[in-house]
Order: C-alpha cells, then sequence, then structure tokens
C-alpha cells in the first residue's frame, strides 16, 4: 500500500543516502514470489457518520490487505433506512468489494453504494467527477446491489479511482443486512517493485534511475511528471496521441468563431463547443483532411459532411469561421476562405458552453487570431494567440514549479487522489524530488482560513503563506 501524503516529506533525506549509496549485490531468485501478490483490498481507516440504526459500525475498519483472509471478522449490521460513510483517509481505488455476513440478511433487502473523493461530492446515488466518468474507469460512482440471504462476496461491475469516501446505505426492504467486510479490490498488482522477479540494483544511477521509472509508468495507468513549460509558439498546438481540448471556459450560446489555421503536418483539426456530461466528447468537431484533395466535417458519433475538392490543405494558411445557430436543433456550420462548405447538427446536444480547440491524433497545427462574435457581430472575446494570456485563457498556462498531473492535458490541474498514487510512485521510483516536491508545494500553499487545503490545484498557481477564501474553486477539505 502506499504510503500517505505526510510521510513524504519525512522520507527526502532518506532515500537521497540509499540512491548514493554503493553498489548492492542483486536479490536472488530462490524465496522471491513467483507471482504478484493479487487480490489486494483497501479497506477503511474509520467511520466518518452513520444515519439511523446501525450496529457495529466500527467493525467495518479493518487494515488493508489480501483480498483472501481465514478467520472471523465482527459484522456491521444497517437496519432499512439507515447509512454508513466510511473514510479511507487516502484516495484509493479499485473494484468496490463487499462481504455479506451469511444466513444474517433476508432476502429482499437492497444496498446501494456511493463513492466520491471529497465529501462536498458525495451525494447519495451521484458520486463526483460527473465531466470525467468514462473508460477505462468506471462510467459511475454508484451501484444497487440486491441481498441474498445466503451472504457472500460481491463484486463491483466498474473500477472506481481516488475515491476516499464511501457512502452505504440500506434503501429497500424490511430485513437488517449484515456486512463484513466493505472496500476497494485493486485492479492491479500492487506488490512493491523490489518483491518482484527479477528486480536488480545498478551502480550507475541514472539507469537504476531510468529502469524503474520506465517500469513503474508500464503499471501505473496515467502515470506523467510535468516540468516546467518550455517556451515555444503559444499559438502552436502539438498532439501526438489523443485529442486533448485546450478550452476557453465560457458559457457561450449561439456564435461566430474565427481564426486562421494552418496545419503543419497530420490530419485532424478539432473544435468543441459546449459541454454534454454524458459524453464529452459528443460536442467535438473536426475537420479531417483525406487523400488527393478530399476532407470531411463531422461530429463525434454523428454526422460527417464531404468538403469540396482541395477545400482544405496542409502547409497553407486556411481563414476558418465556425457558427452555432439554434438551441435544441442546434447545428454547426464552417466557412473555410470565406466559403461555407457545409453544416453538421448537434442532434439534440445543447451547445451552450465554453468554446474548445486541438489537435487530432499525430497531428500538428497553429492557430491565430481567434474571434468570437455573438449573432449582432458584437465581439465577444478576440486573442491573437501569440501572447501568455493565450495560455491562462484556455487552461494551457505556464507553472512556476514542476508538477505531477495524471494526463497530459485532461486538464492542467494537479489532483491529491491522483498524486497520492503516482507521486510516491515517481518519487520512489527515481528519487527525483523536483515534481513531486512542487506538487506538494502547491498543495500546502493553497488554504482556506479553516487550514482545509484544495484537493485540486492548478498548476499556475502562485502558493502563499497566508491562508485565505479568495481562492478559485470549492475542493477544500480537512486533512484530519
Amino acid at each position: 500500500m502506499y504510503p500517505p501524503l505526510k510521510s513524504i516529506l519525512g522520507t527526502f533525506g532518506f532515500l537521497g543516502a540509499v540512491v548514493a549509496q554503493s553498489y548492492v549485490d542483486p536479490p536472488t531468485f530462490l524465496g522471491q514470489l513467483s507471482r504478484p501478490v493479487v487480490p489486494y483490498t483497501f479497506r477503511p481507516t474509520k467511520v466518518y457518520s452513520t444515519n439511523g440504526k446501525v450496529a457495529n459500525a466500527e467493525g467495518l475498519v479493518q487494515h488493508s490487505g489480501p483480498s483472501g483472509r481465514n478467520g472471523t471478522f465482527p459484522s456491521t449490521t444497517l437496519s432499512p433506512n439507515s447509512s454508513i460513510i466510511l473514510d479511507f483517509t487516502l484516495d484509493v481505488g479499485g473494484y468496490p468489494v463487499f462481504d455479506f455476513a451469511f444466513g444474517a440478511s433476508g432476502d429482499g433487502a437492497t444496498i446501494r453504494y456511493t463513492v466520491s473523493e471529497s465529501l462536498a461530492a458525495l451525494e447519495p446515488g451521484v458520486g463526483d467527477g460527473v465531466p470525467f466518468k468514462g473508460n477505462p474507469s468506471a462510467r459511475f460512482r454508484f451501484e444497487v446491489i440486491p441481498v441474498s440471504e445466503w451472504g457472500g462476496r460481491w463484486i463491483g461491475t466498474g473500477i472506481q479511482g481516488a475515491q476516499r469516501f464511501i457512502l452505504i446505505e440500506h434503501v429497500a426492504g424490511t430485513v437488517d443486512v449484515s456486512i463484513n467486510e466493505v472496500g476497494f479490490q485493486a485492479a492491479t498488482d500492487v506488490t512493491p517493485i523490489s518483491d518482484l522477479p527479477g528486480s536488480f540494483n545498478s551502480s550507475k544511477r541514472r539507469v537504476l534511475e531510468r529502469a524503474m521509472g520506465d517500469w513503474c509508468a508500464y503499471r501505473t495507468t496515467g502515470l506523467y511528471e510535468q516540468r516546467e513549460p518550455y517556451p515555444g509558439m503559444a499559438w502552436t498546438l502539438i498532439e501526438s496521441k489523443n485529442v486533448a481540448i485546450h478550452q476557453k471556459s465560457q458559457n457561450w450560446g449561439q456564435i461566430d468563431f474565427s481564426f486562421s489555421l494552418y496545419i503543419v503536418s497530420g490530419s485532424i483539426f478539432t473544435v468543441k463547443k459546449g459541454v454534454y456530461i454524458i459524453d464529452a466528447a459528443a460536442t467535438e468537431f473536426s475537420l479531417t483532411i483525406g487523400n488527393n484533395g478530399s476532407a470531411t466535417f463531422s461530429r463525434y458519433s454523428g454526422s460527417s459532411i464531404d468538403l469540396p475538392s482541395g477545400a482544405l490543405a496542409t502547409g497553407k494558411w486556411h481563414s476558418v469561421k465556425f457558427s452555432v445557430r439554434g438551441d435544441s436543433n442546434a447545428t454547426m456550420a464552417v466557412s473555410i476562405d470565406e466559403v461555407e462548405v457545409g453544416s453538421v447538427p448537434f442532434d439534440g446536444i445543447p451547445p451552450a458552453g465554453p468554446l474548445g480547440l486541438a489537435a487530432g491524433n499525430d497531428t500538428a497545427v497553429i492557430v491565430k487570431d481567434l474571434l468570437v462574435q455573438d449573432t449582432n457581430g458584437t465581439t465577444l472575446y478576440f486573442n491573437s494567440l501569440t501572447s501568455q494570456s493565450a495560455l491562462e485563457d484556455f487552461a494551457a498556462g505556464t507553472n512556476n514549479y514542476a508538477a505531477c498531473f495524471d494526463g497530459a492535458k485532461r486538464d492542467r490541474v494537479v489532483w491529491a487522489g491522483d498524486f497520492s498514487i503516482f507521486g510516491p510512485t515517481i518519487f520512489y521510483s527515481t528519487a527525483n524530488i523536483e515534481a513531486v516536491a512542487g506538487s506538494l508545494l502547491l498543495f500546502t500553499g493553497v488554504q482556506d482560513t479553516k487550514g482545509q487545503i484544495s484537493s485540486a490545484v492548478f498548476a499556475s498557481v502562485v502558493p502563499s503563506e497566508v491562508p485565505t477564501d479568495d481562492w478559485e474553486g470549492s475542493n477544500f477539505y480537512s486533512l484530519m
């Protein structure tokens, strides 16, 4: 299990000494495990609160460890219409798991769990992170569980990631429900790297750091280390793998937005207009260059139209204008070099919301002179996209300190839950404290007047030693 955040600060000096020590013979295979120690279950560390009749609530507070256990454990019993909130202290993840006591529950009872990273977002039957629900994680934050009188172990249908609290409710039925265990069963191997067959040591520090870092990156989904920004052109968007939206956060409805576009290489340029929380990609529209001068304009999982031959090409500047019209039956029209070439419907999806720009897979583009106007021609926003203000406006601002993100450009936010997992992974695997220390500085430097810290800090924030309630955001909670 990964160490708590507070333990990281106390190990900086120790880790430095370990890396600098003389060569140590690598371990032999004899006596090592032949396969990873899985499954592993993360279990609650304390009861946050109860509501209604809950017997032996503390019975669900158990040590984390292997999922398979011997012995008997005291049950916690929930009566009808009761509930309990359990705290894992750190953000954990995996498949939700319940062990119902045999013969202690009657047929017809129903339990519902809801999970959340923050207590404030622990809304029953909803949970947190609505805009980010999607593969490979669960597309939901709660499940309803019919309980059998035979009891037994129940495992959730989707992985929940970076969750600290779980709300368990007795939502239906007239009989009590007894639970032996609640937790998250790890979806990946949690065996310490040093215990895995084939682990090694090297007299060359950089070799060791590189090898261990690569291994951690392989094991941990979404492991990234972000250093200070490269001072490149602010108006160049380069994307090598997956769509990354640079988004101007305004609640714009029917608008016209235009800019100059130069496709350096690749074939896909994407704009995003509106927020659709069920599937965030549903409001993405793409211009795609094909072969022999062909091109298309399409909406993600929606309609597509062919553009006139030669209307869009790489290696040349184009004047591009998009027009959003309508509300419940909205459309997005596109004009290239002052010629309207067609429109695509939103298919009932509301168009109101922010405006985003992106380069598609393996595509590099240059965008400049962005102009946003309402239907009367009034200017709502203009930016040449050649200044520092563009980075801030589109949530791609510079960061004063090295920091850890769990995605290359999902957002420029350091999330406490994700950091509690990959922060120690980076630190203990490579002894590279720069990004880890920078993230900790951001967390501790953003406190409200009650001493609570934020669980989501923008990387561009300048931390302060003076607590204040003027910080943007509401994801503040106590570490106690």
